[in-house]
């Protein structure tokens, strides 16, 4: 018997609810699921959406590093100066004039940078003691200067002057250099042809005085001067002399080192020249350890029997405890040391002041060589002066 047609569609409504149902039902635990799933490992996800969130500000990049200099072998810098005069090889010389003996000069130049690069001056310094640097600035942009003194301290030796100066800049293994340049004499100038020196037994002596002022000549090494084409007797004083000298026939202990000359100058009373030839040994060689650097004293006008302090400069390193001796080749004369300095220490280098004294009497030209004794070993040096009563 057929089944009735309406059982059959009330049998698969029912089937299709059934299963319409459970499909309903496992998506509602896959929801339910997901839903705890996410909770559990994303909190936020479960609340109300948030902004975007902004992206975070980007760190300024740090300057690069700035560039170390590298040295560049076997040049200088490059510098100049202002004002200058050309020297030989390309050289730049700081002209000081004509410089008396006991000056301090002082000049200023400008050190200008001619380089594309801003340059840094590392140090300064100088071929002497003599002659000091110092800089207004270290730091010179392309194309601009800075200031530089220049300090001379004038000893007694007449001369030319040839100091040099160098200025050392960071990047350079080579300083930059220039000399200061000059004549150092008296005023009136002392001279033997071109050199400052007597080279040879007999020759001529040329005396000018520097102001244009007429002088007189008064002794050379205490004696009348000889001259050339002038007679004191009935020639006016001039500005210019020359004057013969004559040592042919002296042995090495009479010959004289140095030629004293004493004028009415004011301010070249005495003056003296160096006597230097081959074979002429000195007469107080340098020695390794110590030695007298003063050479020679000129005291000019000392009265007969009174006191003269003066000072001398000692180099070289003298034996710990060392006692120094002064000792004269004229008995008429004594020196005697008060006090030394010692600025290095540990005896090396210095200074000692000394005192000159005549015997009762005793007047005009005094010379004497003065030994200093340091046990075994010595040095000296030869003292000058016009004796008054």
């Amino acid at each position: 018997m057929e089944a009735d047609p309406r059982e059959q569609n009330d049998m698969t409504t029912r089937g299709v609810s059934r299963l319409m149902g459970l499909k309903a039902g496992v998506a509602c635990a896959v929801a339910m699921a997901g839903a705890a799933f996410g909770q559990l490992d994303h909190p936020a996800l479960a609340e109300e959406p948030q902004a975007p969130a902004q992206p975070a500000p980007q760190a300024t990049p740090p300057a690069p590093p700035a560039p170390v200099p590298v040295p560049v072998a076997n040049t200088a810098p490059p510098l100049s100066i202002s004002p200058s005069t050309p020297g030989p090889g390309g050289s730049m010389r700081l002209d000081i004039g004509y410089v008396e003996p006991g000056m301090v000069i002082q000049r200023e130049v400008q050190v200008t940078n001619n380089g594309p690069t801003e340059l840094t001056v590392t140090r300064t310094d100088s071929s002497c003691a003599c002659t000091v640097a110092a800089l207004s600035d270290r730091v010179i942009p392309p194309g601009g200067s800075i200031t530089l003194k220049v300090s001379y301290d004038a000893d007694t030796n007449i001369g030319i002057i040839q100091k040099e100066v160098r200025v050392f800049c960071e990047g350079y293994t080579q300083p930059y250099r220039f000399y200061v340049w000059g004549e150092k004499n008296f005023a009136v100038r002392i001279s033997s042809g071109p050199v400052m020196a007597l080279i040879g037994p007999k020759g001529v002596i040329n005396l000018e005085s520097t102001m244009k002022m007429p002088f007189k000549i008064l002794a050379v090494n205490g004696k009348p001067p000889s001259y050339v084409d002038f007679d004191p007797a009935k020639d006016e004083p001039r500005a210019v002399y020359i004057l013969n000298y004559d040592f042919t026939g002296l042995s090495a202990q009479d010959h004289p080192r140095w030629v004293v000359i004493e004028t009415d100058h004011p301010r070249a009373e005495m003056m003296e020249l160096r006597v230097f030839y081959p074979g002429l040994e000195a007469r107080f060689p340098v020695k390794a350890l110590w030695n007298s650097v003063t050479e020679r004293v000129l005291l000019n006008h000392v009265k007969s029997g009174e006191e003269r302090e003066f000072e001398i400069e000692l180099g070289g390193t003298l034996p710990e405890g060392a006692e120094l001796k002064f000792e004269s080749s004229n008995p008429q004369v004594t020196v005697r040391m008060i006090e030394k300095t010692d600025p290095a220490g540990a005896g090396k280098d210095g200074k000692a002041k000394l005192v000159f004294k005549t015997a009762e009497g005793v007047t005009g030209f005094v010379h004497s060589i003065i030994t200093i004794r340091v046990g075994e070993d010595t040095s000296g040096f030869e003292i000058f002066a016009r004796v008054d009563q």
